[in-house]
């Protein structure tokens, strides 16, 4: 069926759920901004920064 899309679960985890976020983010986000989100990620996935909730 196109154009039914399930609302998204969410998240327990606070690393995955901001990933999550980031990740939308990401989408539209400019250049610059695509290079801070990316090293975002990074850290998050390395444990060098945790979310803040």
């Amino acid at each position: 069926m196109h154009g039914t899309a399930t609302q998204a679960l969410p998240i327990a985890d606070p690393v995955q759920a901001r990933i999550a976020r980031l990740s939308r983010e990401f989408l539209s986000a400019d250049a610059v901004r695509r290079d801070a989100i990316g090293a975002e990620i990074a850290a998050l996935i390395e444990g060098r920064v945790t979310p803040l909730r």
